[in-house]
């Protein structure tokens, strides 16, 4: 029974700062928009993360324009959903298994310009119940420093 308390307590230890609320992105104007802003239950609408690096130099971030690397994605680019009221949600959480990264996995964003990139949830939105909900993204930009994420504003969505 010990060993089944240890093992539970490293496993949460090891999981994401996601439930931390990280502070709101300062270099980049960082906003989600969600298409249909009204989605049926059973359906998961579009989230789309849209960056502007406000800054004087580039900034570095992970590279899935495309499609590339979509199992770091949800690493980097976490898509966080919770009711309107603040509440987690309860909707199951798939796995994710992000691989190695290299250099090439990242490009730079140069300063005044604008990239949209689609952003995915674990967790299975289709399940989510009628109501209204908040979503926003948590960005890690550099994965060597724990301090480097930040997260873009809010959007509302509901699900009917």
């Amino acid at each position: 029974m010990r060993s089944a308390f240890v093992l539970g307590a490293l496993l949460l230890a090891s999981l994401p700062a996601a439930a931390e609320s990280p502070k709101p992105c300062t270099i980049l104007e960082s906003k989600v928009e969600v298409e249909p802003g009204v989605a049926r239950k059973g359906t998961v609408p579009e989230f789309v993360l849209e960056l502007t690096n406000r800054g004087q130099e580039g900034v570095r971030l992970l590279d899935v324009r495309k499609g590339r690397r979509r199992d770091l994605a949800y690493t980097y680019y976490e898509l966080v959903v919770r009711h309107e009221s603040g509440a987690a949600i309860e909707a199951p959480r798939m796995i994710g298994d992000p691989g190695p990264i290299s250099e090439e996995d990242f490009f730079v964003l140069a300063p005044g310009s604008t990239i949209s990139l689609p952003v995915r949830s674990l967790r299975k939105l289709e399940e989510l119940s009628p109501g209204s909900y908040l979503a926003h993204v948590s960005l890690w930009m550099d994965p060597y420093s724990a301090g480097s994420r930040c997260r873009s504003e809010e959007a509302r969505f509901r699900v009917r």
